[in-house]
């Protein structure tokens, strides 16, 4: 089964969270582990290898927490997933010309390339920016405020 891993949605999650925020302003990693409802030991592995992709930024103590090392619409899905899984690759025989004995003569093989580049295009074409809007517009609208409801007369 094809599926995306928890640590890579956990990934999400935690970009998702962060680029919520001001540019510019830490979010305490407790805090979003709570929000997104992220176990504490996941949080941990996660945020180390959103950070040793240059996505994030950490610091320590009071005002404290993550932050995003660049614009979030600089930043797309390709690039999250990557951080926490690799490369994305659908096949072995796509890591490099010869690393299958038959990728010159497989009839699979040009079809595996084609679907990886259009999956990898499509997860590039989805900016951090994109997600966090599309968050907001799913978040339920406050009620009015009941002067807001009443007739003027």
């Amino acid at each position: 089964m094809l599926r995306i891993s928890r640590r890579a949605d956990y990934a999400v999650r935690v970009m998702i969270a962060v680029a919520s925020e001001p540019y510019g302003t830490y979010t305490p990693a407790s805090q979003i582990g709570e929000a997104m409802l992220i176990p504490q030991p996941f949080l941990v592995k996660v945020v180390g290898d959103l950070r040793r992709a240059g996505l994030i930024s950490t610091a320590a103590g009071r005002g404290g927490g993550l932050t995003l090392s660049r614009p979030a619409d600089t930043i797309n899905l390709r690039h999250i997933i990557e951080s926490v899984e690799g490369p994305i690759i659908l096949n072995t025989c796509l890591l490099r010309s010869g690393e299958c004995p038959r990728d010159q003569i497989c009839p699979a093989h040009p079809v595996w390339r084609h679907i990886q580049q259009v999956l990898c295009g499509e997860m590039e074409a989805v900016t951090l920016a994109a997600l966090v809007e599309q968050g907001h517009l799913l978040r339920p609208s406050p009620p009015p405020d009941e002067d807001d409801t009443q007739g003027t007369g």
